[in-house]
């Protein structure tokens, strides 16, 4: 028979899922002021094979195909985003190795993004640190790093981007703590710097 359970994320979204007889998972998560945010059917293949599409409420959707472990955690796969007309405007492929896990998307609707590369790794007492790192015609122009806790609160973060000649830093330390109706609060100690120089083409704004 089904089984249907709920979880509610530390943002205040909740997610409603429903285990059916034939081992397909059904999963609608919902935004704290009870509206669907979007519903989502996962069905279950050989060595441990998942299928799952995910249909937005605004049309958008995302088809993916990964390799579970035993305990869900992802091993590998592939992630295709969709915009509201079906165009393919995203692609993702995300492999695991040990406790790093990384990401590598090519963005297809911004071309300012044209590559971007996500390194997530998880320590031992369960906090973990993600790496971003973006790509504009092959340069880097976009690095951001944090520590998060094992609550997925921030203990740290690092920002540089880099624009024409231009380079904006921005790095602040601190925690990220939840508040009341899901709201999180930013505390950051006295340590936050952010760097504007100007280039040959004048400074960011």
């Amino acid at each position: 028979a089904p089984d249907t359970w709920e979880e509610t994320l530390p943002n205040g979204h909740k997610l409603v899922m429903t285990l059916q007889a034939d081992g397909t998972l059904t999963t609608v998560c919902y935004l704290k002021d009870g509206s669907v945010e979007y519903r989502s059917v996962t069905t279950y293949g050989a060595d441990g094979k998942a299928h799952e599409e995910i249909k937005f409420t605004n049309g958008t959707s995302l088809v993916e195909d990964r390799i579970e472990e035993k305990d869900g955690y992802f091993i590998s796969g592939t992630r295709l985003e969709y915009d509201k007309n079906n165009k393919l405007t995203g692609k993702t492929i995300f492999k695991t190795e040990g406790n790093v896990t990384v990401d590598t998307g090519v963005d297809l609707k911004d071309e300012r993004v044209v590559l971007n590369e996500t390194t997530t790794t998880l320590h031992d007492d369960d906090s973990y640190t993600s790496d971003f790192v973006g790509y504009r015609n092959g340069q880097v122009w976009i690095t951001r790093n944090g520590h998060f806790d094992k609550d997925d609160q921030l203990i740290k973060e690092t920002y540089t981007q880099t624009f024409r000649d231009n380079v904006t830093t921005y790095k602040k330390e601190g925690t990220r703590v939840p508040g009341e109706n899901g709201t999180v609060i930013d505390t950051y100690q006295a340590t936050d710097t952010q760097n504007f120089p100007a280039g040959p083409n004048g400074p960011i704004i």
